[in-house]
């Protein structure tokens, strides 16, 4: 319910700038408080005001983002009007 949307798509650009990087999201949501739910650790260290689904989700990928082959970057930012 705190996310209000997510798109996704496949780096396509003939620059030759994207880093490695294949895949790119999108995750938009209503406020930076839901934000902050969304993220948990290490923004916030109470259990119970972070989404617990998505703190087991990434305790399930880092493994696979810190063995060198993988990464992510990940770029939060306020939508200009």
């Amino acid at each position: 319910p705190y996310i209000a949307s997510i798109i996704a798509g496949s780096q396509n650009s003939l620059e030759g700038l994207s880093k490695g990087y294949e895949q790119g999201f999108i995750v938009t949501f209503r406020s930076e408080g839901d934000r902050n739910y969304y993220v948990g650790t290490p923004v916030v260290s109470d259990p119970q005001y972070y989404d617990q689904l998505h703190h087991e989700f990434k305790s399930f990928v880092e493994p696979f983002l810190n063995d060198g082959s993988n990464g992510v970057l990940v770029f939060d930012f306020r939508a200009a009007p």
